[in-house]
């Protein structure tokens, strides 16, 4: 009797069921300078958008304000010691004019990336983004459209690495700043995310929003 009673109690040990902790995964944005298009994409789980609590402000959204700025000059200096224009400015967001050295001020331009993100567990949403010639050639003809930048193609002029990239998340007001100058946007109180560099490819950001 006694051996039967431990028998028993060995068996139920055996057959507990493991705990399964589910993968964290994060929410990433990126940024490639393909030489067609400049495109955004947002990558993450889905967030359950039906549910008002800050318990549920992770993951991926149905709306993104994205800007974007030149910081330096090809050379590596400031481009505010270029004499053409300066500092391209005029897709950051702020809704603040771009006065150039000579002309008429450029409204300002804030792109979107957005899509629907409620049917799947992972949500991706990307935009694209048409090139201009060259800033210089936008500035005296501005296309204030929201699919177009006043950035050329890297096949042309290579700004990947001279420029400071914004992205708010309309639903909850959050906003991340990264790139070469994120200072740029401290006014606006942005995080300043996680950063991995493809160095292989060298025309992506990869940066990591929560």
């Amino acid at each position: 009797m006694i051996f039967v009673l431990l028998a028993c109690t060995a068996l139920e040990e055996d057959t507990a069921a493991p705990v399964v902790v589910s993968e964290y995964t994060p929410t990433v944005a990126k940024v490639t300078w393909n030489n067609d298009s400049l495109v955004v994409t947002i990558e993450g789980p889905t967030r359950n958008l039906f549910d008002d609590s800050t318990a549920n402000d992770v993951g991926v959204g149905s709306q993104y304000y994205f800007g974007i700025v030149e910081s330096k000059s090809a050379t590596g200096d400031s481009c505010l010691e270029q004499s053409i224009y300066g500092c391209w400015t005029g897709e950051d967001c702020s809704g603040t004019p771009y006065i150039p050295p000579s002309g008429a001020a450029i409204s300002n331009k804030c792109h979107m990336v957005e899509g629907d993100v409620s049917d799947t567990d992972t949500a991706i949403l990307q935009q694209d983004f048409d090139y201009s010639q060259s800033i210089v050639s936008y500035i005296n003809n501005p296309d204030l459209s929201s699919g177009t930048t006043a950035f050329p193609s890297p096949s042309s002029e290579k700004y990947e690495y001279r420029v400071t990239y914004y992205l708010e998340d309309i639903d909850t007001g959050s906003c991340w700043a990264w790139g070469v100058d994120p200072s740029y946007f401290d006014e606006k109180n942005c995080t300043i995310p996680s950063r991995f560099q493809d160095l292989s490819l060298q025309t992506s950001q990869f940066v990591i929003l929560d």
